[in-house]
């Protein structure tokens, strides 16, 4: 079978002829996004920056001594904190009716390297929790920093921000909506590919030994009338 090939204008007048199913499948593709969008619980995200130092001024500086021992009292509470039981005493200590392995699951940190900031965050489906269980981590922070390095200066410098991070509405409902174009597309391009019927003389002439020469016009009833 000879391949097909399809011209930009008739590229053109085909997706006008198939407007419907354009317009169709991408309008029901966008609704199914928009109701999927509104059945996923919305998931919040909790941040704090908490710095550990000897000086009241995160900004101060520091021999590389006491930067790494700052780095390594940073990395060793991030290790700490992961533990089971650290969890439970501390939930507990903050009357929070959770499971350590639950926290845990919902849990990340961040920090930079020469740094002596460390970035705590908390994602669950309550805000208020999520706000909580920071509240208690800081806390512990501040407590732990206190008996290892009784000198140390810690300070919250970017206070407790919660903030929903699912569902992204908008990026599902736009995902929604080209996943349906393109589908769209997909479906006219198979249909027409599919159709064998010859339309035009010159795919005749190149299917045939002989030359066309001649043929019938075609009228529509609207035509004849």
């Amino acid at each position: 079978m000879e391949e097909r090939t399809l011209e930009i204008q008739e590229l053109f007048k085909l997706f006008k002829k198939k407007i419907w199913i354009l317009i169709g499948a991408t309008f029901v593709s966008t609704i199914l996004g928009f109701f999927y969008a509104s059945t996923i619980d919305t998931m919040y995200r909790a941040r704090v920056k908490v710095y550990v130092g000897d000086s009241a001024n995160f900004m101060s500086t520091y021999t590389s001594d006491q930067m790494q021992s700052y780095e390594n009292f940073i990395s060793t509470f991030k290790e700490v904190i992961m533990i089971d039981d650290f969890l439970d005493e501390t939930l507990s200590k903050n009357e929070l009716n959770l499971k350590a392995n639950v926290v845990r699951d919902g849990l990340s940190f961040s920090s930079a390297e020469n740094s002596t900031i460390l970035e705590i965050n908390y994602t669950c489906e309550d805000q208020i929790i999520a706000r909580d269980v920071l509240k208690a981590l800081t806390s512990e922070y501040a407590r732990q920093a206190k008996i290892i390095m009784p000198t140390a200066q810690v300070q919250v410098i970017d206070s407790i921000k919660v903030f929903p991070i699912e569902p992204n509405t908008i990026s599902i409902i736009a995902t929604a909506f080209i996943g349906g174009l393109l589908l769209s597309v997909g479906m006219i391009l198979v249909i027409e590919y599919s159709n064998d019927v010859i339309k035009k003389k010159e795919t005749l002439e190149s299917l045939l030994p002989v030359p066309v020469i001649g043929q019938l016009p075609h009228f529509n009833d609207k035509e004849e009338r």
